[in-house]
């Protein structure tokens, strides 16, 4: 037994999606364990279709378990995103490889990657000027010859992965697969798009079921401008101290007061994207203050590890990799498919099933039909194979 965890946002899933679990098994992975976002994700947005859907399609596309990346984590920075995925997979006590995709396709050459520590005092003082992350780091190491590594967006995730398999877990080995199609593109080539091109095509009524599985063919898409005038009200009952308490904002304030200033003349999100955005704060780390600010979430909720982890779909396979995990040595993390149950295990669990919650009650009112009312929540959320 040989068991592969995969991160991933499947926002949606898709034929890529299928063709790296594939190539993971083609590695020698006999179990696949898939780390998903929910129902907020990494770009600063609400998921295109609900996770139970997309974890289904997972299943189907030849995972065996999936665990729910939760929100605070699915919707932050990649150095975020990396710890909170990485922290489930290590405390499941029954993963042998992490596989996941990056433009360099290189394992040995993203490993040396991440290694490379730039000068600490640069990196700050272009962090504190409000540059990004990635952007930072790159512009702290653009004089060596991995500084193209860091401009590109799943090999800063591929490093972040791999630094976090370090502090964590060395045992588990890092194993990645080039991606066929570039992150973000609008291109469709060799049969494969983009989830960012499936998206597009979506939002334009346009088919993309030569992309997508069955299950998502005839399914509903969600799009946050749906549910603007819902986050557009949340925003203008903060205070300026709510903003400063956002992720990424309570040592610099310019992208807080930035949203602050912006808010005073927005006619809805684009417009406030707009007004906002400069040269260092990117779309997507504004989105993401958007998304946290509108789910309450504090960079406080980030510290520390995920609470728990939700199973959203598993099969036969996947219950080996369960009981496996069980019989391992030490503390695992608490696994179950019932919300209700994993939010009574501390408090920060309590809040951690809230914010699961709220992330899903914004993903449905951003449903294209406008049906956001089922009836239905996440603590009493039937699980089904």
């Amino acid at each position: 037994m040989k068991t592969a965890a995969i991160i991933a946002e499947y926002n949606p899933f898709h034929s890529g999606h299928a063709w790296q679990i594939q190539k993971t098994r083609e590695a020698g992975a006999t179990h696949i364990v898939c780390v998903m976002s929910g129902n907020t994700v990494q770009r600063g947005d609400i998921a295109v279709f609900d996770k139970h859907l997309r974890a289904k399609a997972a299943l189907d596309g030849g995972a065996d378990l999936v665990l729910e990346l939760p929100c605070p984590y699915s919707c932050s920075a990649a150095q975020d995103f990396a710890k909170g995925a990485v922290s489930i997979i290590s405390r499941l006590k029954a993963v042998d490889m992490l596989s996941f995709g990056s433009e360099c396709g290189d394992i040995e050459r993203l490993k040396s990657a991440s290694r490379l520590s730039p000068d600490d005092a640069t990196f700050k003082i272009l962090l504190n000027d409000g540059m990004t992350y990635p952007k930072a780091f790159s512009k702290a190491v653009e004089k060596s010859v991995y500084a193209d590594i860091f401009s590109m967006p799943n090999n800063v995730l591929g490093v972040e992965y791999i630094r976090r398999l370090e502090q964590m877990c060395p045992e588990i080995e890092p194993f990645t697969v080039q991606r066929t199609v570039p992150h973000d593109s609008g291109e469709i080539a060799d049969g494969f798009a983009s989830a960012s091109k499936i998206r597009e095509m979506l939002a334009a009524g346009e088919s993309a079921h030569e992309y997508v599985p069955e299950i998502e063919r005839e399914s509903v898409a969600s799009s946050i401008f749906n549910a603007e005038q819902a986050i557009m009200f949340k925003l203008f009952s903060m205070t300026k101290e709510d903003f400063y308490d956002l992720p990424y904002c309570t040592e610099n304030h310019s992208l807080a007061d930035r949203l602050i200033s912006a808010l005073k003349t927005s006619r809805g999100l684009e417009s406030l994207f707009q007004q906002t955005k400069t040269k260092w704060l990117t779309m997507a780390r504004i989105r993401r203050a958007v998304i946290h600010a509108a789910l309450g979430i504090k960079a406080s909720d980030l510290e520390g590890e995920p609470p728990f982890a939700r199973i959203l779909a598993i099969n036969d396979r996947g219950a080996e990799i369960l009981s496996r995990s069980k019989k391992a040595d030490g503390e695992n993390i608490a696994v179950s498919e019932s919300l209700a149950k994993l939010s009574k295990l501390s408090e920060r669990a309590e809040k951690f099933a809230y914010f699961d919650e709220l992330s899903s009650r914004l993903q449905k009112m951003g449903r294209a039909d406008g049906l956001w009312f089922d009836g239905e929540n996440e603590y009493c959320r039937e699980f089904t194979n």
